[in-house]
């Protein structure tokens, strides 16, 4: 399960290209599950992680100050 902050901040701090990153990678869009069945990508309105904008949690580990390649890393931790 990905949980992808969208509050204000995480919008700011480039929500949208880890968004569409994500979108394309994945091949899902909010509310889908990746083929293989390993992720399921939601929106949320806040994880209290202002601080590492932007910000998503996989399971229950949070992963902040996100670059698109920072993100393809944590991803591979779950393969």
């Amino acid at each position: 399960m990905i949980l992808m902050c969208d509050s204000v901040t995480c919008y700011v701090m480039g929500y949208e290209g880890l968004r569409e990153h994500l979108r394309k990678r994945l091949g899902i869009e909010f509310g889908q599950t990746s083929a293989d069945g390993r992720f399921t990508l939601l929106p949320v309105a806040c994880l209290g992680a202002c601080d590492a904008a932007p910000a998503v949690m996989i399971d229950e580990t949070l992963h902040g100050k996100l670059t698109t390649q920072l993100l393809d890393t944590v991803l591979e931790q779950y393969s």
